[in-house]
C-alpha cells in the first residue's frame, strides 16, 4: 500500500510538472498565476 501511494505521489508530481511547463506558455495563465499570488 506504502509502495502504491509512493507511485501515486510520483504521477502526481509528474502531472504537476507537465503542468507547470503547459502554463508557463499560457501569457494569460501567467498573468492570473501573477494576480493570484501578489
Amino acid at each position: 500500500m506504502i509502495v502504491k501511494t509512493i507511485e501515486s505521489v510520483e504521477i502526481l508530481k509528474d502531472c504537476l510538472v507537465r503542468l507547470m511547463i503547459w502554463g508557463k506558455n499560457q501569457p494569460m495563465l501567467k498573468q492570473a498565476k501573477y494576480d493570484l499570488y501578489s
